[in-house]
């Protein structure tokens, strides 16, 4: 977010230090008051593309070749030690104030930003369904200078490929260069708004969605001398330009629609101020922009950019709260502001310069490199830990371990949640690795993904066969349903796909597809019983309030079934709590009641709707055993020492397994066919 203003041969034009200014002051603002993104990230690739591409093809016009050792050494230089300074602290910070449970994705995205690959790292997060839940990355902003380190590897090739098409069509450099940003930007931005449409929040970290931004910047660069715009039009576009940028925000909810389309108006509003230049106007937005201490700000403005959210994560963190208020927002401000300083002072300018790779291109390239070892290896060292431990952290455990067990707790006469000096399991290094087995054995089909795929457990020739079908809340389920078909010779067939509900209720593309195939796959294999979710927390159409329901998709998919004669069990889905469960566990070691939530708290009512349903399915018997994550007040987070939930709302899968005895006891329930013979099940005991 930071290259200089004052390329050779150029004159230095202080309004731009205060565009960045504004970009950086309102990135920071919005995110610590207004929990919110402000469209100031796309004003610095505005002026990015502005500034890198005048720089460039001045070069390529004086000496018809670009230096590329020197423009990504003088680069490296300038922008890497002080990201890795961030990057050091941020890694230290988490050893020390961090859970637990998020330093194996920390490290993660501390490799993805050192090599300036955040935003596809982001990106595949994106459209992961259970990483989507998670809380706030110190490292998430990152992904901007990821996408701006991409533009500056690829652009110079872009003008390199100008000057050899002039050559070859014997024609000016400038047109040229101008007709070929024209189309990067047509290409791109035409990308943009198909994959924003697609699925705008992986097409929001996607490189190729945002390059048109820089060349936005770029087309105005090689555009404005042969412009002849008078001082009154400059002032007006100076102001009109301003007024865009700091509106943008306040109006669009820039995370949810951008890039595509939404994100011509920041960056056009940055456009038109580079365009407006010197006005000549004493009321002119260059004369504010160029005023001293908005260039004293744009100056510090990459380190306030890398430093501001940071400070905020790790003061939500640490204070355990959900959003800073006014005063916590002005100290969240202030620190950035005097750590930007600091990095700025004492290191920024110093290595800026100093004569490294002056004689030697290859030696500001070095500087980077060397700048980033300390990071890798502090952030390398606490992934090898996290590793090291995960696997005990994360085992199996005997279902009759009297230290753990489980569900079993709820009923005896005095259940015992959690026992003193006894680890809650899985530990927070675990819990990443406490899923079905359908995960790991890529039978649970992803997000966006729309084959039906199937796997099966149990019994090879069984008694009966269970579907399991629906979306990351049915599945949650198959550890207690394979210990069920064990006992009782069963095969369990699954069909289960994250973000999907099995309805017929359209949701999006790839859960319609899916929807069909399951249905088509259920036909073929005549199963002797569905096992799948029967309730959903939804908003009510009116009010928007959230409500648990039985989805009229749900009545229309069982309707469904009946005419090809097949049953369903349907169970009440699991309680939703409002944080991550497993964070606050691990932040509060041996003191666990402090992360259960009131059940009055939780879209949780007292009467299950599947008790006032009517008519009822004549073909799904439902189930619940919402008792054995809530009581009449409290839905709990640890239960005889098991830790109940994976994140906010899925369960882990050791609790699960708890549950078996208690599932099966429910199913065959409502099911005395399924069950064994008595002969049969007294030979199986």
């Amino acid at each position: 977010m930071d290259e200089k203003t004052r390329p050779q041969g150029h004159q230095f034009r202080p309004e731009i230090q205060g565009v960045r200014t504004i970009g950086a002051l309102l990135v920071a603002i919005f995110h610590i008051w207004m929990s919110r993104v402000s469209g100031g990230v796309d004003v610095f690739f505005v002026v990015s593309g502005f500034l890198i591409t005048g720089s460039l093809f001045r070069q390529m016009e004086q000496t018809h070749r670009i230096d590329l050792m020197r423009f990504w050494g003088g680069l490296a230089k300038r922008l890497v030690p002080v990201a890795a300074v961030v990057l050091l602290a941020i890694v230290a910070a988490a050893i020390l104030w961090m859970p637990a449970t998020r330093w194996r994705s920390l490290t993660t995205e501390v490799a993805a930003s050192a090599f300036y690959l955040e935003n596809w790292q982001l990106m595949r997060s994106a459209v992961d369904y259970l990483a989507r839940d998670s809380a706030p990355s110190p490292l998430q902003h990152f992904w901007a200078l990821a996408v701006q380190g991409q533009f500056y590897l690829a652009w110079p090739f872009l003008i390199l490929l100008s000057g050899l098409l002039a050559r070859l069509l014997k024609r000016p450099l400038r047109p040229v260069a101008l007709a070929l940003l024209s189309a990067t930007f047509l290409a791109s931005i035409a990308y943009s708004i198909f994959a924003t449409a697609d699925n705008q929040p992986a097409a929001y970290f996607n490189t190729f969605a945002r390059i048109w931004e820089f060349s936005i910047g770029g087309l105005i660069a090689l555009a404005t001398p042969l412009m002849a715009i008078g001082p009154r039009w400059r002032l007006i576009a100076g102001w009109l330009g301003l007024s865009a940028i700091v509106s943008c925000g306040f109006i669009l909810q820039v995370s949810t629609i951008f890039p595509g389309y939404a994100a011509l108006w920041p960056t056009l509003g940055a456009a038109l101020v580079l365009i407006a230049g010197t006005s000549g106007s004493p009321i002119g937005i260059d004369r504010i922009l160029g005023a001293k201490p908005f260039v004293a700000l744009g100056d510090i403005s990459y380190g306030l950019y890398l430093w501001h959210w940071p400070v905020l994560v790790f003061y939500l963190i640490l204070s355990r709260e959900t959003h800073a208020g006014f005063l916590a927002g002005m100290g969240i401000l202030v620190v950035s502001l005097v750590l930007a300083y600091l990095t700025a002072h004492y290191l920024e300018r110093p290595i800026r310069a100093s004569t490294i790779g002056a004689p030697r291109s290859w030696q500001a390239l070095a500087v980077g490199v060397i700048a980033l070892i300390p990071v890798l290896i502090l952030a390398g060292s606490l992934r090898g830990y996290t590793m090291w431990k995960a696997p005990e952290q994360s085992r199996m455990l005997a279902l009759d371990d009297p230290n753990y067990p489980g569900a079993a707790t709820l009923l005896t006469a005095n259940p015992v949640f959690f026992k003193p000096g006894i680890p809650v399991h899985p530990g927070p290094l675990g819990v990443e690795k406490d899923l079905p087995v359908s995960y790991t054995d890529g039978c649970h089909q992803s997000g966006t993904g729309e084959a039906a795929l199937t796997c099966t457990y149990g019994a090879k020739q069984p008694r009966k066969t269970i579907a399991l079908v629906g979306g990351s809340h049915a599945v949650q389920w198959l550890p207690a349903l394979i210990l069920i078909a064990k006992k009782q010779d069963w095969q369990i067939v699954t069909y289960t796909k994250s973000s999907c509900l099995f309805s017929v209720e359209i949701q999006n593309a790839s859960c319609t597809i899916w929807n069909q195939s399951v249905i088509d796959a259920l036909r073929a294999l005549k199963p002797d019983v569905i096992f799948t979710t029967a309730t959903h927390v939804d908003r009510k159409a009116k009010s928007r309030s959230w409500q648990e329901i039985v989805p009229d998709g749900f009545l229309q998919r069982w309707a469904q079934l009946k005419k090809s004669a097949i049953n369903v069990i349907a169970i009440r889905d699991t309680p939703k709590m409002t944080f991550q469960v497993p964070e606050c566990v691990a932040m509060n070691d041996g003191n666990y009641a402090a992360c259960d939530s009131p059940r009055a708290s939780l879209v949780l009512p007292a009467e299950s709707p599947l008790a006032t349903l009517r008519p009822k399915p004549p073909n799904v018997d439902f189930i619940d055993l919402t008792e054995y994550f809530c009581d009449e007040k409290t839905c709990f987070s640890v239960i005889g020492n098991l830790l109940v939930y994976h994140d906010k709302h899925h369960i882990n899968g050791s609790y699960i397994r708890s549950l078996a005895p208690m599932l099966e006891k429910a199913i065959l329930g409502s099911r005395p066919d399924l069950g064994q013979p008595p002969d049969q099940a007294a030979s199986a005991q």
